[in-house]
């Protein structure tokens, strides 16, 4: 069992307030009635999808886990290309006995979804942004991981628990050997031998319920749990700037450094394509890998 602090609230801050009190200090906080207005907080329900999008073909993982780190489980097992009707029948299944989860679906790629919800916009307006639909069963669950930009998440419907630490507890999370935005750490049930340093993480603890959003900033490891059927939209902003890794660099061991030049000559110079897994990004060193691309490009 870990200890935690509630995560902050409040209720319809100002902009100039949630620039100087979260924005700029870096806190994450759980904003209520910044939806209130939304089109989508009475129109999206899963009997909504089902009707107006219910033949879309969709991206979606069924049978997970749900227990345990998911991000060194391979992605083919739970992977299912169905039609969005098909999907949500799966939801409301009382046959179903494990979490199933469409995630990561572009909301303007939905006709009428991007007018039925407005997020503030604190960032650029073109360029380094993204909307998704996160829609899903109870239990579903995304370990701890940490994301590359400013992140507001959105719940519409359903339950949302989520867990926070900091980047600067970056060493309490055991950044994995293969992706340095994911955790080693299996928080419902952290074995205190194999993550001593897991118990000195200082985690917030809060549950995200209809029309409240939080604010997540870059690189603050985070995980979520779906206490019910949920419908959630996210928007992203913000890239992350080279100090920002400076907590999390600060983690990794000599044999982090070894992963990551390894991934660098395969995965980038030599081009292999590694196991896809669940919910999860390119590995560290090919993304250094591209990255050493666009900067040798630019600078030709």
């Amino acid at each position: 069992m870990i200890r935690t602090t509630p995560l902050p609230r409040v209720h319809a801050p100002s902009r100039e307030e949630f620039i100087r009190e979260y924005l700029e200090p870096r806190r994450p906080v759980i904003i209520s009635g910044w939806m209130s207005e939304w089109p989508a907080m009475h129109k999206w329900s899963l009997g909504y999808f089902r009707e107006a999008f219910g033949t879309r073909e969709v991206n979606t993982m069924v049978d997970l886990p749900s227990e345990g780190t998911f991000f060194s489980r391979k992605l083919q097992p739970h992977a299912r290309r169905q039609s969005l009707a098909a999907f949500v029948d799966l939801i409301e299944s009382r046959e179903r006995t494990r979490p199933c989860y469409l995630n990561a679906v572009r909301v303007e790629s939905m006709e009428g979804l991007a007018s039925d919800v407005s997020f503030p916009r604190f960032g650029p307006e073109q360029g380094s942004t993204k909307s998704l639909l996160w829609l899903g069963s109870e239990g579903t669950r995304l370990t701890f991981h940490f994301d590359f930009m400013d992140n507001f998440l959105a719940q519409v419907m359903g339950e949302k628990r989520l867990l926070l630490a900091s980047p600067e507890d970056s060493a309490s999370m055991y950044p994995s050997f293969d992706n340095l935005s994911e955790s080693m750490v299996d928080v419902e049930g952290p074995d205190p031998s194999a993550w001593p340093r897991f118990a000195h993480a200082r985690v917030l603890e809060g549950i995200l319920r209809p029309g409240d959003m939080i604010f997540m900033p870059r690189v603050w490891w985070h995980e979520v749990r779906s206490l019910s059927p949920s419908i959630s939209v996210n928007y992203w902003w913000s890239p992350t700037q080279p100090s920002d890794y400076l907590p999390v660099l600060r983690a990794c061991t000599p044999r982090h450094y070894a992963h990551i030049a390894w991934q660098f000559l395969m995965h980038g110079a030599l081009g292999i394509k590694p196991a896809e897994r669940l919910y999860s990004p390119r590995t560290t060193g090919r993304l250094l890998w591209e990255e050493a691309v666009r900067q040798f490009r630019g600078a030709s």
